[in-house]
């Protein structure tokens, strides 16, 4: 399994520009250089450093969501995170199928709303049937010696076929209701398996780019790099061939490492599509023992 590092060189991009503006500031003072590619080199640089003040202060804000979201202290240290894989997982549409028809929230809501009309509509149906009803009254008279006079007992019951266009409309319409929750169960299948197809085409087409640009692109502008700066130095390429390659190097890696947080995105959208874990969590360190005083 091989690891994902989408820079093999030893220099960062703040030490190459900072390289770059050593060597030109000295070829300047020996007088083979122009002030003009100084400049350029300590303009760059300065950027940079602006852009990784930018992005420290947006690796803070997320450290610290994510704090709250795992209701711990804002200040918390989360740790460093380990080097990341990026071994294609089996992803095969065949056994996502069932877990995706089973398990998404959204078609287990629609199941159960078809049993809820179910219910309505036995009931409905059920009103078609008379229900006895058995009445008993008992009365006694003031100028009688007996504890009970008189007993009256009945049975009745009511008539639905009269009244049979209000029970034939609520039949009716508990039928329809139940129609109209199959048909929302056969939707809510049917984009569920499209967002598990669009999810999985996401999530290889991700693996493409990384692979494309760990494997191809990024070792490419390396090389690119490294050969205009040996170019430069004995001078067989101008500053901007060196600075340009710089530039074009450092967006490639800045691309691949956003290839690669898209790719992990998407594997971990694919859990919520389906509403089933299917990978599983990290390990939690331990926690350190107590020293005994």
């Amino acid at each position: 399994m091989r690891r994902f590092d989408v820079r093999n060189s030893t220099l960062l991009p703040l030490d190459s520009l900072k390289q770059i503006a050593d060597i030109s500031r000295a070829k300047y003072e020996a007088g083979t250089q122009s002030a003009a590619d100084v400049l350029v080199a300590e303009t760059d640089e300065s950027k940079l450093e602006e852009a990784q003040r930018d992005l420290e202060r947006q690796l803070s804000d997320e450290q610290a969501q994510l704090n709250t979201l795992m209701n711990r202290d804002a200040f918390a240290p989360l740790g460093r995170p380990a080097t990341t894989s990026i071994q294609m997982p089996q992803l095969s549409p065949t056994s996502l199928r069932p877990l995706v028809l089973t398990h998404r929230p959204e078609v287990k809501m629609a199941e159960a709303r078809i049993d809820v009309e179910k219910w309505k509509l036995q009931l409905a149906r059920r009103e078609w049937i008379p229900d006895p009803a058995l009445m008993v009254k008992a009365q006694r008279y003031n100028d009688a010696g007996q504890a009970v006079s008189e007993v009256d007992a009945g049975v009745s019951f009511p008539l639905p076929w009269v009244n049979f266009r209000k029970y034939g409309a609520g039949v009716r319409e508990a039928g329809e209701n139940l129609g109209a929750a199959e048909h929302g169960l056969d939707r809510s299948q049917k984009e569920a398996l499209r967002l598990l197809r669009d999810q999985l085409q996401k999530i290889e087409t991700f693996h493409h780019h990384v692979e494309l640009f760990r494997d191809k692109l990024v070792p490419q502008a390396q090389q690119a790099f490294e050969a205009n700066r040996l170019a430069y130095e004995s001078a067989k390429a101008s500053f901007l061939d060196w600075i340009t390659a710089q530039r074009v190097l450092r967006d490639v890696e800045a691309t691949a490492r956003m290839h690669l947080t898209d790719y992990q995105v998407s594997v971990a959208e694919l859990e919520a599509v389906i509403g089933a874990r299917l990978f599983p969590l990290p390990a939690d360190p331990p926690e350190p023992k107590a020293k005994r005083k």
